[in-house]
């Protein structure tokens, strides 16, 4: 693995070998004088190196307590191979050590940058499937590293279970949640390695009532991992046994859908190591993070708790409940934006944008912006006011409607492809460059629409008033204004979760990663994207923007709604007029009257 990631540092642009080291002076020197850096005897000198800003530790597990505390103590950030210790002991040891030291630590965990992984945490973030009821796979191999430091129970801690198992462990947390209990049997059925297991079967039930059922074995002749995860409204499995890597999303009406990237290259060790840079000099905490790496190792040594004693048993030990959810290192710790900001935060994220919603259905929603017309408009309806209209999905669909449409947004990027959209479906639409803060036009419509959160952006009280009062200025009396915001009542009880999105079009791949920080008192949350394209194994563009977004309680939103100049009708789920918005709606849309100036 170390000449793995070796070979990984060599070949980013941002990332410079300094020094390798191995407890083995020739095999050191050696690699050394191949990948022509550096070889040092001796980790201790490593860590301490002032020229050093992380350090990659890819060593047997016995060692990584000692190793990682120290990089940590000497200010080093911490790639750390799975699993993070042999026990949960050394692993709290290790976090704290990451607490205190205000430091980034990261486990190993590729398994999260397959593509087969990465659509599935797409799909299940989206609500493809509902909500989740239970989860079940099997990860292994056929026990191929027995023989080595791999059957010292001193040396490793645990079989199977802590070893490939660990990854299984870590993404259960990752799409179900926390762990809360589980029961669980381990045997040594083949391998002479006891008292290590070469097989453990375990059940887990979550915090949230959740559950999920793991088997991991070293006497899985055909690997590697198999997963499914099943909701209310379908399923997904994750096939990556043998050759395969493969997402199929299936629905109870008995509907499938695949997604078959076994054809693909391996791309899993670089989107990681990319990622972590990414994550270093962007300031944020790479994922996973030290605490689900403890949380791994917690619920392996469970499973051993529970096949001794026969019982069901907690996960979590006192000391590890008093941990905090968040190291302290998932904090922004560099400068904090300010709370004003235009739709102009869209920079190089937008020359993407159509792929990334290459999934969002424009012409469901303006099916639902025409039942809102229907329903309410006083004034029948011809032309339309876009603002914040992006690309133009919904300018174009509601313009081959009939309706005359005039777009506005403040990226240039943005409406630069709405105009070559348009132009190709032969529509005559206005496109302009414009921010809706500073928005003046001289006539007036009958309906103006702000789609897709565009509200979300207008941070700062100021902001939205104005936005509001200029749009109320180009409408006619008895106009609607119909939006879509983040509505508040749901955003502090659901929290918002990193998510991560694949898509695929014109030779280009695009995964995107939502690393979100909530600002409660401000009533704001910054999500952090990074977004990385491939073209077949060739990494062609990565992009990091942060957005910060604002979310609205219903009273909040129809309280600046009433001092612009309209009355509000209607505040509803998104696509459902008519809905109650409570706790769990996350958009809500809003439908307001322009009335009398």
């Amino acid at each position: 693995m170390g000449l793995r990631r070796i070979g990984l540092i060599k070949g980013h642009p941002q990332a410079e070998l300094r020094c390798i080291e191995d407890y083995n002076d020739v095999i050191a020197r050696k690699v050394g004088e191949e990948v022509g850096c550096e070889y040092c005897s001796g980790w201790e000198g490593v860590v301490s190196r002032p020229d050093v800003d992380c350090v990659v530790v890819s060593v047997p597990n016995k060692f990584h307590r000692d190793i990682v505390i120290a990089a940590l103590e000497a200010g080093k950030h911490v790639f750390c191979e799975k699993p993070l210790a042999r026990n949960p002991i050394e692993a709290q040891e290790i976090v704290k050590a990451a607490e205190r030291s205000r430091r980034f630590l990261k486990v190993g965990s590729n398994l999260r940058y397959f593509p087969s992984v990465l659509k599935a945490k797409e799909l299940l973030d989206s609500g493809e499937i509902g909500e989740v009821l239970f989860a079940r796979g099997w990860i292994g191999h056929s026990g191929w590293q027995i023989g080595s430091w791999y059957s010292d129970a001193e040396i490793i801690g645990g079989g199977t279970l802590l070893d490939n198992g660990c990854h299984l462990l870590d993404l259960y947390r990752w799409f179900l949640g926390e762990v809360e209990s589980c029961i669980g049997f381990v045997s040594t059925s083949l391998w002479p390695i006891s008292p290590l297991e070469d097989n453990a079967m375990a059940t887990f039930r979550f915090t949230n009532g959740k559950m999920a059922f793991l088997q991991s074995s070293w006497t899985e002749w055909v690997g590697y991992m198999y997963l499914e995860i099943y909701g209310t409204q379908g399923f997904l499995r994750i096939d990556n046994r043998g050759q395969s890597c493969i997402t199929t999303l299936g629905k109870r009406d008995g509907q499938n859908t695949m997604f078959d990237y076994s054809e693909d290259p391996p791309m899993s060790y670089v989107l990681e190591f990319n990622d972590y840079v990414d994550a270093i000099a962007s300031d944020r905490q790479p994922l996973p993070s030290g605490l689900d790496g403890l949380r791994a190792v917690q619920m392996a040594h469970a499973v051993y708790r529970s096949a001794q004693l026969g019982k069901e048993v907690k996960v979590l030990d006192s000391e590890a409940e008093n941990l905090p959810r968040r190291e302290k290192g998932d904090e922004n710790r560099g400068g904090e934006m300010g709370v004003t900001q235009s739709v102009s935060a869209f920079g190089k994220y937008g020359e993407y944008y159509d792929l990334l919603y290459l999934d969002k259905d424009y012409e469901r929603e303006c099916d639902f912006l025409e039942s809102i017309f229907k329903k309410y408009s006083s004034i029948p309806i011809k032309s339309i006011f876009d603002g914040g209209c992006g690309t133009g999905g919904h300018a174009i669909p509601l313009a081959r409607r009939g309706y005359e449409i005039i777009g506005v947004d403040a990226s240039e990027v943005m409406i630069g492809k709405a105009r070559e959209k348009a132009k190709k479906a032969g529509l005559e639409i206005d496109f302009h460059v414009a921010d809706l803060c500073t928005l003046s036009l001289d006539r007036k419509f009958d309906a103006a629409i702000c789609m897709f959160a565009v509200m979300d952006y207008f941070v700062a009280n100021d902001e939205l008033g104005k936005v509001m009062r200029n749009i109320r200025r180009v409408l006619k009396e008895g106009a609607l204004f119909i939006f879509d915001v983040w509505n508040g009542l749901a955003v502090l009880r659901i929290l918002p979760e990193v998510r991560v999105k694949v898509m695929e079009g014109g030779g280009k791949r695009v995964i995107r990663w939502v690393h979100p920080e909530l600002d409660s008192f401000n009533h704001l949350c910054r999500d952090r994207y990074h977004l990385i394209v491939t073209e077949g194994e060739k990494l062609v563009d990565e992009v990091t923007e942060t957005h910060t977004v604002r979310y609205f309680f219903p009273q909040e939103i129809s309280h600046y709604l009433r001092e612009s100049g309209f009355e509000v009708v209607e505040l509803c789920p998104f696509l459902s007029l008519g809905g109650k918005v409570d706790e769990n709606v996350w958009n809500m849309t809003c439908v307001a009257r322009a009335k009398g100036e």
